[in-house]
């Protein structure tokens, strides 16, 4: 079964890379923080691929009841996320961070683009550590559930 694309959350996460993008070609301390935080953001991104990202994806067939035609590799991203869990949320802390001194220099320097971008991020920053992690986490754990359902042997009074 092909994975359905997790399509608003990509569609954010596309307008905040242009937006973010633009700002790393400003001029003035706005686009040196920017670049501090567009390598900070894309090291996380690719910590969140390796481990929540498989996961959101497979909600669609978890919740229709069809087994992942790539259980095993959720599986590993499952246990990949449950050690990541706690360095996700302190990569965010750590963007956060660099991502208040983006809005407070581009507020400075009148980029009012910048300054809507960092608030947005925030926003997202929070969806993710108060439903889309903790969400990712459940699948996976459902998914163990499932599998160790699946394997338990089945007797004819069962």
């Amino acid at each position: 079964m092909s994975r359905p694309r997790v399509s608003a959350l990509e569609a954010l996460n596309a307008e905040l890379r242009d937006q973010l993008a633009y700002a790393v070609t400003l001029g003035g301390r706005t686009g040196d923080v920017a670049r501090e935080l567009d390598l900070k953001i894309k090291e996380h991104v690719r910590h969140e691929d390796e481990t929540v990202t498989p996961l959101l994806a497979a909600f669609e067939d978890l919740a229709a009841g069809h087994w992942p035609s790539d259980a095993v590799v959720l599986g590993e991203r499952f246990r990949a996320a449950e050690r990541s869990y706690g360095a996700l949320i302190s990569e965010h802390g750590d963007i956060m961070l660099v991502a208040g001194r983006l809005r407070a220099v581009a507020e400075a320097e009148s980029e009012e683009e910048v300054v809507a971008m960092c608030d947005k991020l925030q926003r997202l920053a929070k969806v993710e550590e108060k439903v889309l992690y903790p969400a990712a986490v459940i699948a996976g754990r459902y998914l163990r559930m499932w599998e160790r359902e699946r394997e338990r042997p089945q007797f004819a009074g069962d």
